[in-house]
């Protein structure tokens, strides 16, 4: 599987970063992969979206952190871990960042 390649875009409003071929994981299992695209705002927010394929369409999901919590009896420590998820962005701006993810060059 190809490596992830980052590209950079500065907008009117906002630098992007694009890194293709993002490996998806859980745990050491590799799952899939996907487009990586960052969002800096010049007023201070920022966006971080993967495009991954769903049908043969690109699809925008939101990276969203997590953190999952194990408690154990006093005896055992406490062991969290942290991940990220997806999640699904509103119709209008699923169509703005794909606006922007197609104007980076075809790899």
């Amino acid at each position: 599987m190809a490596e992830p390649v980052e590209q950079k875009l500065k907008l009117a409003d906002a630098e992007v970063t694009l890194t293709r071929n993002v490996h998806l994981m859980t745990g050491a299992q590799q799952w899939g992969t996907g487009d990586r695209m960052i969002v800096e705002h010049f007023l201070g927010n920022s966006e971080a979206v993967m495009i991954l394929m769903e049908d043969g369409e690109p699809k925008v999901k939101r990276l969203v952190p997590k953190i999952d919590f194990t408690v154990g009896p006093p005896s055992r420590p406490t062991t969290s871990r942290g991940y990220h998820d997806f999640a699904d962005v509103k119709p209008e701006d699923e169509k703005r960042l794909l606006a922007i993810y197609k104007m980076f060059p075809a790899s």
